[in-house]
């Protein structure tokens, strides 16, 4: 599968049913803790994704620290 089409179907994943969708990602994002870089870099660009509209908000900062804990890497790192 693509990249593009892969982030897609999470995109439609997340619209259909938040909740769900939510977990199943999280799921997916917590194979990432065997590459302690891919993990950060993973991070990194929720944290992009947060500011992309210029307000990275309360509920998108939870979103990240969910992700945080799922692949056990500090919050502190990322100024959450």
């Amino acid at each position: 599968m693509n990249c593009k089409k892969t982030f897609n179907t999470y995109c439609d994943k997340l619209s259909t049913d938040f909740d769900f969708g939510k977990i199943d990602l999280l799921q997916v994002i917590s194979k990432l803790k065997k590459d302690p870089a891919q993990a950060r870099a993973a991070i990194q660009i929720a944290v992009i994704i947060g500011y992309a509209d210029g307000n990275f908000d309360d509920d998108e900062k939870e979103i990240v620290r969910k992700i945080c804990r799922s692949l056990e890497i500090s919050q502190a790192e990322f100024d959450l």
